[in-house]
């Protein structure tokens, strides 16, 4: 019996961690190295749920702002600046939300990437610097000092760059110097990291959750995949997320191999909307995405052509520009109700422009990939972002 609790008690946490790693993957969430343990993952989690990440803008925003309630300061209260400690409060309120986001940091990371991550350092020195100077100022004020000024006002903007939820802004700010021939190279060289650092997380999952099936390979049954992405996605209906599994599973064995579970970010960047008409009856974007090639391909098996069974219904300029299948247009074509069922068409395709850049090279990334994979040891890239490896 104990010895079936502690299996039970590990495939959970096996669950929770590839629960995790999935969701990093689809968010972009690659900054930081935490360690396994279910302590870390919960902080982790924790650390990047949405209330915490917006509270943290939130006062990032009013740390900067105060500025405009410090000496010289342009708000005046009978006649009065107003007093020194208020805007002193609100800076030490929002420093100790800040100490305490870099506390989680520090307590799920690995210890020696620390070492070397100059993002983690250059944060507490920061932040050091501005607790000291706040003292100072405080000092400077009770003794009656006649000139007083907060030193680290220059320091809160750089707090921007060395937290892990900007990183982006940090790449932006560091590349804004870099002149027209280097843009490609730089951008390249970032999507080339985003879909390695994607893709370690992704193989981490797949190790943790896949099975063994019938053909002795490892795999993801479908329905460990349809509990982990409701965690994953709750947004998501379980529809939509069986059509993601049926687009991923290329040969239809149920179980999605390490190749095909790699791919989920693209797919998860997709949006799908589900409708109520006949099976032949499916709207599309005007792009040739590759889910649109193989509804052309089914259409054609099954001899319909879209455009020619739309017009027997009154429905012109299918595939023309501003074409669009609303209920209404429906409604008036007369399109009954009868022998009808579900059908999921591609909404929009909101994918980022790292995923768009897979797409238009995805043969060839694909092969550097696995070419520095297979490597002993991969040469380290040349990076221009030094806040990049928190």
């Amino acid at each position: 019996m104990d010895e079936n609790y502690r299996n039970l008690n590990h495939r959970a946490r096996q669950l929770v961690l590839a629960t995790t790693l999935i969701r990093d993957a689809c968010e972009t969430r690659l900054e930081i190295n935490f360690k396994r343990d279910l302590l870390s993952v919960q902080l982790y989690e924790h650390y990047y749920s949405k209330s915490y990440v917006i509270l943290y803008y939130i006062l990032t925003l009013i740390n900067l702002l105060t500025i405009i309630l410090e000496y010289p300061g342009n708000i005046w209260i009978n006649g009065k600046p107003l007093p020194y400690y208020i805007p002193l409060i609100i800076n030490l309120l929002c420093e100790c939300y800040f100490y305490y986001r870099w506390y989680i940091i520090y307590v799920i990371s690995d210890k020696k990437s620390l070492k070397s991550n100059i993002s983690f350092i250059a944060t507490i020195i920061i932040l050091l610097l501005m607790t000291i100077d706040a003292i100072i100022y405080i000092i400077c004020h009770e003794l009656n000092f006649s000139y007083s000024i907060r030193w680290s006002r220059a320091l809160r903007p750089i707090l921007l760059l060395t937290f892990p939820e900007n990183r982006r802004l940090r790449a932006a700010f560091f590349n804004l110097r870099r002149t027209l021939i280097d843009v490609l190279p730089v951008f390249g060289e970032f999507v080339l990291k985003t879909i390695i650092k994607r893709k370690k997380k992704l193989d981490e999952a797949f190790q943790l959750i896949s099975i063994l099936n019938i053909n002795k390979q490892l795999g993801i049954h479908q329905n460990i995949f349809l509990q982990l992405m409701n965690i994953v996605k709750p947004n998501y209906n379980n529809d939509s997320l069986k059509i993601i599994f049926y687009l991923l599973n290329k040969n239809k064995s149920g179980y999605l191999l390490k190749h095909e579970f790699e791919r989920l970010t693209e797919y998860m960047q997709l949006k799908f909307e589900m409708i109520e008409l006949n099976p032949f009856l499916i709207e599309y974007d005007s792009q040739q995405s590759k889910f649109e090639l193989y509804i052309n391909e089914r259409l054609n098996d099954l001899e319909m052509n879209a455009e020619n069974e739309l017009k027997k219904y009154g429905l012109e300029n299918f595939r023309k520009p501003g074409f669009i299948m609303s209920k209404k247009l429906l409604d008036e074509a007369g399109i009954t109700e009868h022998n009808t069922k579900k059908v999921f068409y591609l909404k929009t395709d909101n994918t980022s422009i790292e995923i768009l850049m897979f797409r238009m090279f995805e043969k060839e990334i694909e092969e550097l990939v696995e070419d520095l994979t297979n490597k002993l040891t991969v040469p380290k890239l040349k990076s221009h972002d030094p806040f990049s490896h928190i």
